[in-house]
């Protein structure tokens, strides 16, 4: 009997150890604040890691020591560029955060300020640093004060602008990542203008995605500088189905 009681008393201390280590391993050490020496950001695109950082205060890594991941993710999250992020430690006193970028569609010229303008017509300021080289610039949208006070723009103009760029996108990369600036003109006709190109397109009103087929056929020409184009000074894709190519002296373009 005296056997049986204490082998029930050896299995009882020593599942009375086992707990213990485990509390102290699980909990205790989650009281203790982690020391991040570093911060780590991937997926970012539009602005450097340096910059979110600092647009985000978390770049005093004594003051982040004494935060919670969840407030160093709240903190991130707050910046305008991002539609969420992810955040942990790497347990080697780094903080891992992967960000997800909204999508930006064009810069935005509006008033004296450059913006981003979102996938979903939202206006955000631009940082200094941001990378905008792969981006079109959409200028003349005849935008009031209080439309960009709105933050918010789905304007006529700006709806053109979208198929344009979704044309170009659809036709191929090639005339996409030429598309430098599309002018709406304050409601005018359009005007386009490609990196490499030395002439501007001349678009007109509506039936964006046709034109913008239209224009690939030829487009290929227009890079390799065919004797077609040699002489041009622009192209007019303003009436239905027709191309014309000839001086901007009997044109109205500018604006």
């Amino acid at each position: 009997m005296k056997e049986k009681f204490g082998t029930f008393v050896g299995v009882v201390l020593l599942a009375a150890i086992f707990c213990g280590i485990v509390y102290l391993t699980l909990f205790k050490r989650n009281t203790e604040p982690e020391v991040y020496s570093e911060i780590n950001v991937k997926g970012n695109h539009i602005l450097p890691t340096i910059d979110y950082i600092a647009n985000s205060n978390l770049d005093d890594l004594k003051e982040i020591s004494g935060l919670s991941l969840q407030e160093i993710k709240t903190r991130i999250e707050n910046h305008p560029y991002l539609l969420n992020a992810e955040v942990h430690s790497d347990g080697n006193g780094a903080v891992v955060i992967r960000v997800y970028e909204k999508e930006i569609i064009a810069v935005l010229l509006a008033g004296s300020e450059p913006y981003l303008i979102t996938e979903k017509f939202d206006l955000i300021s631009m940082n200094k640093n941001s990378d905008i080289s792969n981006l079109p610039v959409i200028s003349n949208a005849n935008l009031s004060e209080e439309d960009i006070n709105y933050n918010n723009i789905k304007n006529p103009q700006l709806i053109c602008a979208f198929k344009i760029i979704d044309a170009a996108k659809f036709v191929g990369d090639k005339m996409y990542n030429d598309l430098a600036e599309i002018n709406l003109r304050d409601g005018g006709d359009v005007i386009l203008k490609f990196s490499g190109v030395r002439f501007p397109v001349i678009l007109g009103k509506g039936c964006e995605g046709e034109k913008i087929l239209v224009l690939s056929s030829i487009w290929n020409g227009i890079k390799n500088n065919d004797e077609l184009f040699d002489n041009c000074n622009y192209v007019d894709l303003r009436f239905s189905n027709k191309i014309f190519i000839g001086n901007p002296a009997t044109t109205d373009i500018s604006g």
